[in-house]
């Protein structure tokens, strides 16, 4: 960081400034953000036909943090897509990763200085460039010019044009705008009265001069259902429910940019009654303004009336925003065979912030064709609680889980709730927890363990697309193994560590293709079945206790239980989305140094391996298995 004086000075080195003329420089001040500015310049650019007012800042911090670039003149200039209604600020950074030589204090300005010339040429002289631009930051401008108007929005936003719903609640007085720079907060309220009282005044005469305000309220959340998705942490008191229309804008034309308040009227056409009467209709097409007609014609209007409009992004997606009009007299500002009518007044527009399933799974890089997937989950203890995190947070929709006990001291430093539901049954401490944590997932805790006698009947097992053994004990592992039938032809997922760090595996059999047991070896006929791609050499006692019998526990860390939950997951993951067919084993190798510092034996299994054969997965099937029937 270089202090104010030398900033000065690196604004005054002749390669800092590229392309600019005119050039003053002014004392420290406030810059945009509120971000304060140890040395300015301004000078005069110039950009195709245009003249730009240029002012740039250098932050305290810089040149660790990037100077700011301010335009001076933006209200004499055309609308640009990356330069802020509020200060002129030019977002001249879109690109991540960007990183500059901050040993050349000039050379990064002027690298800011050459971007805002890049930015401003690209937004002004390139019409394609521009249009995409623009669907890009539609979201953002509407929200500027809606102040603090502002809704929940968990509707699927496609290209299907429907009724919907939405919450609403009263509202007094207006909703507040923020401060526009050069304005202050009193003038806005004053001009905000102003265009109230006007249009009441003019509602009023409408309605036969009656002088009663009329009710205000604003949009809180929207749904495809009469109601937000349950279980998602959304209290508002008192909403009450209401239809609404949404409307999706084909890609082309660019809709028209809504004008900021405070700012001239020419600086972006608005969105009045009577642009959204024509606009709309005029965007959507023949085909769409039959559908549109078609739908209105379904439902009855009264005094209000809620649109949604959805605007094709550049790249993929779509922008969600909304109107609110009032005062409509029974006539839908959509609906046709209006012109020569009477002037609609002027809808509020309030911005949508989209919490939908398809928004938070893309955003989370989870997989949104999961939401309609059923896994049973077995054993809720270290793996197991960390994949369910992972399994609910990869978007698999619906999970069950089934455990029978309880969260205890002892779990504290290796299960994924920690001390929170301490005593509590694991799997309904979970499904609290996944709730709270991970939205649209559906949890069942089934707080027992599975029956796994031979005349057992278990009702519920089928259904399932996947069942993973997350318990660790061998002899669960083989009972499933031993009963096809509980699960019909759902894959049955296996996963388990081995201690002390040596490594975690994760295998899925499916009925007739492999399974747990064609996997189990036996040496002598006097010893007892072993896994044969183990790390650790059978016949070894790994266990350790605290207070004798029935304390006993194995000894890993909750990194190596991670480990090996993501193993699992991650296989679980390419068998949902098939990915992976017939049985496959994957596995991790860890360091067996602090295994054998305690006197225990690897297998010659564990040193011939190569982590490549063992991420990448082994397919596996034994000749004449007595559980499966596979057959070489």
């Amino acid at each position: 960081m270089i202090e104010p004086g030398q900033a000065l000075a690196v604004l005054q080195d002749p390669r800092s400034l590229p392309g600019l003329r005119d050039v003053t420089y002014l004392p420290p001040r406030v810059g945009a953000y509120g971000r304060e500015a140890g040395a300015r310049a301004e000078g005069v650019m110039r950009v195709g036909q245009w003249e730009v007012g240029l002012r740039v800042l250098l932050p305290l911090g810089f040149p660790f943090v990037l100077p700011e670039v301010e335009i001076t003149n933006a209200h004499e200039l055309p609308r640009h897509p990356h330069v802020s209604g509020w200060g002129g600020s030019v977002c001249y950074i879109r690109a991540s990763g960007v990183m500059v030589d901050q040993t050349d204090p000039a050379g990064v300005v002027a690298f800011a200085v050459d971007e805002t010339r890049r930015t401003l040429e690209e937004g002004w002289l390139d019409p394609q460039h521009a249009a995409r631009e623009w669907r890009r930051e539609f979201g953002a401008l509407w929200a500027q010019a809606c102040g603090l108007a502002s809704a929940v929005s968990f509707l699927k936003v496609d290209d299907v044009m429907r009724p919907v719903w939405v919450g609403i609640q009263v509202i007094t007085p207006p909703l507040p705008s923020p401060a526009v720079r050069g304005v202050s907060f009193a003038a806005l309220d004053a001009r905000r009265e102003q265009a109230g009282a006007a249009r009441g005044a003019t509602r009023n005469r409408r309605r036969g001069g009656r002088e009663k305000p009329s009710s205000r309220w604003k949009v809180v959340w929207v749904a495809d259902d009469p109601g937000p998705p349950p279980g998602l942490p959304l209290a508002r008191k008192g909403a009450k429910v209401r239809r609404a229309l949404y409307v999706p804008l084909p890609e082309a034309p660019v809709p028209p940019l809504p004008r900021l308040p405070g700012w001239d009227e020419n600086y972006g056409s608005g969105w009045d009654g009577e642009g959204v009467r024509g606009g709309v209709r005029e965007m959507l097409g023949a085909e769409g303004r039959s559908r549109l007609d078609a739908l209105l014609e379904q439902g009855q209007v009264g005094d209000d009336a809620v649109m949604l409009l959805s605007v094709p992004r550049a790249r993929e997606g779509r922008t969600l925003v909304g109107l609110t009009s009032h005062g409509l007299g029974g006539v839908h500002p959509l609906a046709a065979g209006q012109e020569g009518q009477r002037r609609l007044p002027d809808p509020d527009l309030f911005a949508l912030h989209q919490v939908d399933r398809g928004t938070l799974q893309a955003r989370g890089g989870a997989h949104l064709e999961l939401a309609g997937r059923r896994v049973l989950l077995i054993g809720c203890g270290s793996v197991g609680g960390h994949a369910a995190q992972m399994l609910a947070s990869a978007g698999v929709g619906h999970l069950t889980l089934m455990d029978s006990d309880r969260l205890a001291w002892e779990n504290a430093f290796r299960h994924t709730m920690g001390l929170l539901g301490l005593h509590a049954a694991k799997v309904e401490a979970l499904a609290q927890d996944l709730h709270a944590r991970v939205p649209y997932v559906s949890v069942t805790p089934v707080p027992r363990m599975l029956p796994l006698g031979a005349g057992d009947d278990v009702p519920g097992l089928r259904g399932f697309d996947l069942v993973i053994d997350a318990t660790g004990e061998p002899t669960v592992s083989l009972s499933l193994a031993a009963r096809p039938d509980l699960f019909g032809s759902t894959p049955v997922l296996h996963t388990w560590l081995e201690p002390l760090g040596l490594g975690g595996h994760a295998m899925v059999s499916r009925p007739g293709e492999g399974c747990y047991t064609c996997l189990l070896v036996r040496d002598d006929p006097a010893a007892p079945l072993s896994f044969g791609p183990a790390f650790a050499q059978p016949g070894q006692d790994f266990q350790l206790d605290e207070l004798g019998c029935g304390s006993y526990y194995a000894p890993f860390s909750d990194l190596d239980a991670r480990r090996t939950a993501e193993l699992a997951t991650r296989l679980a993951l390419d068998v949902l989305r098939s990915r992976v067919g017939g049985a496959v084993l994957r596995s991790w190798r860890g360091d067996a140094a602090e295994f054998r510092a305690h006197g225990y034996v690897t297998t010659p299994w564990y040193d011939q391996v190569t982590p490549d054969v063992l991420g990448g997965g082994i397919a596996y099937r034994s000749a004449g298995c007595p559980r499966c029937g596979g057959s070489a």
